[in-house]
């Protein structure tokens, strides 16, 4: 994966090697701007933890809005982790990805006017310049390149509940849901997969997805309850069309396809069980969902309290995982 542009910028000092695929060309966002701006943080309540605090800087990826979104929540946390402050991403040119304002999203999802946590200076300086997740001095720029998987170690319970208070989506309905059954939700990637061959390890087939949800609803049916399933996908690259998700219609599931982002994400954060993708786009609200997620084992990597599968294939242990979630936060009043 390369890595995002930097503009140019000072360091006093830099840990780990600077990869090639860096660019040290000026971005055509400050070009222009006067010579004598300085860098300044952003305030906002993700970004602040302690006045006395060295603050750490970000570059803004290239990628789609989830692999953003996933980059700055890593950020964030190894920022409050290390008990510093944020103050904000070096900025990229492109806001559109896939058809999407990735702005608008983004400040939805943080709570907080993601065009300034954009800073924009000519030649930015700073004490250290990091390729790793590790800080240290006065100004600190850390800069990541593949998908952050060393980052989410420092993403801890207390950032999470910080980043669920901030957000917007905990505040917006998600008006797909109906009823008293249990509602599953399932990131099914397609759309972005124009090439069936390419990542192969993300074009999971619809056979492990129907695995995955077939154990939930088994776990369910134990408990004496009923699964309302719903499946987020796109068919935005041509490759796939809505009669490839006749199979999971024909289960009585309920499929939605190409919805706005927001609206995604807003289920999924919401969700009873969250059955996250290989994919940045449902790892990011299975950060901000306090009930049962399922993730794969291998991309991103899962949060430590996550049930975790390989390949739609789940052991003992987590199979108990899986039930003792669902008795434990869907039901957290021993309702079953």
């Amino acid at each position: 994966m390369s890595c995002s542009p930097l503009p140019s910028i000072t360091c006093d000092a830099q840990s780990g090697q600077m990869p090639r695929a860096h660019s040290k060309r000026q971005m055509r966002l400050v070009k222009d701007l006067d010579p004598s701006i300085g860098l300044t943080p952003w305030n906002c309540s993700l970004c602040y933890n302690d006045p006395n605090a060295a603050t750490v800087y970000g570059v803004e990826r290239w990628d789609g809005l989830g692999q953003r979104a996933a980059s700055l929540i890593n950020f964030m946390a190894l920022a409050a982790h290390l008990k510093l402050n944020f103050g904000g991403l070096l900025p990229n040119p492109s806001e559109r990805e896939h058809g999407v304002y990735i702005p608008k999203c983004m400040t939805q999802l943080f709570g907080t006017n993601y065009k300034e946590l954009r800073r924009f200076a000519p030649e930015p300086h700073f004490d250290i310049c990091l390729f790793g997740p590790e800080a240290i001095q006065e100004s600190i720029l850390i800069e990541e390149c593949g998908n952050g998987r060393e980052f989410v170690d420092y993403l801890t319970p207390d950032f999470q509940e910080r980043l669920r208070q901030s957000t917007g989506l905990q505040r917006s309905g998600a008006f797909h849901f109906a009823g008293p059954a249990v509602k599953v939700a399932v990131h099914v990637r397609r759309g972005d997969l124009t090439n069936r061959e390419h990542w192969a390890h993300r074009n999971v087939a619809d056979e492990i997805y129907m695995g995955l949800i077939q154990a939930v609803q088994e776990v369910l049916e134990e408990l004496g309850r009923k699964a309302e399933v719903h499946v987020f996908s796109s068919t935005e690259g041509g490759k796939f069309s809505s009669e490839d998700f006749d199979g999971y219609r024909s289960k009585k599931m309920q499929v939605h396809l190409n919805g706005k982002e927001i609206d995604d994400w807003t289920h999924m954060t919401h969700a009873d069980v969250l059955i996250q993708a290989p994919s940045a786009f449902s790892w990011v609200p299975g950060v901000l969902n306090s009930k049962c997620v399922l993730a794969f084992d291998s991309y991103p990597k899962p949060l430590e309290d996550w049930i975790v599968h390989t390949q739609g294939q789940l052991d003992f242990a987590n199979k108990q995982h899986l039930r003792d979630c669902i008795s434990k936060k869907v039901f957290p009043s021993g309702e079953v």
